[in-house]
């Protein structure tokens, strides 16, 4: 006789992947829209899995010091009713300053707005998009110096962060 089992709740179903989305989300997700842009960096290779941790990081120390990027609404009549810890200023002040050396070894090597508006601002740069075929030599080399100051830089984060 089998002993009783351990697991309880409803057992595991095989979830197919099948994406039930809409068709414009499906198509969106097909083109790549939907992803982030330092995913898809990753996604790329154009940046390895640490300097992958190290941009979530630098997002994290911008949002500890700054709050979330983006649009956000807050209900002023609730405020100060949660029950929020009060912050260790100690550990918060020794974030803030992990914040600044990270951005003063990016401003030396002049790639503190491209890596700050892929990692933190989610901005897709020119080469994260295909080259289209009647693409000016200008045009081509500044997406690819645009691409070395980015590798660059997360190279730098990778290494500090």
């Amino acid at each position: 006789m089998a002993g009783f089992s351990r697991r309880r709740g409803r057992p595991r179903q095989n979830i197919q992947e099948n994406d039930k989305g809409t068709f414009e989300l499906r198509q969106k997700r097909n083109l790549g829209i939907t992803i982030e842009a330092i995913d898809l960096c990753l996604k790329k290779s154009l940046i390895t899995q640490e300097q992958h941790n190290a941009a979530m990081r630098l997002r994290w120390l911008y949002t500890l010091k700054f709050g979330a990027p983006g649009i956000s609404a807050y209900n002023f009549d609730d405020y100060g009713v949660s029950c929020k810890k009060d912050p260790d200023e100690a550990w918060l002040k020794a974030r803030s300053e992990e914040y600044k050396n990270a951005l003063s070894e990016l401003d030396k090597a002049h790639a503190r707005s491209i890596v700050l508006n892929i990692c933190v601002f989610n901005q897709r740069a020119a080469f994260l998009f295909p080259y289209p075929p009647d693409i000016s030599r200008h045009e081509l080399k500044s997406r690819n110096i645009r691409l070395l100051k980015f590798k660059e830089g997360m190279e730098i984060l990778e290494s500090i962060l």
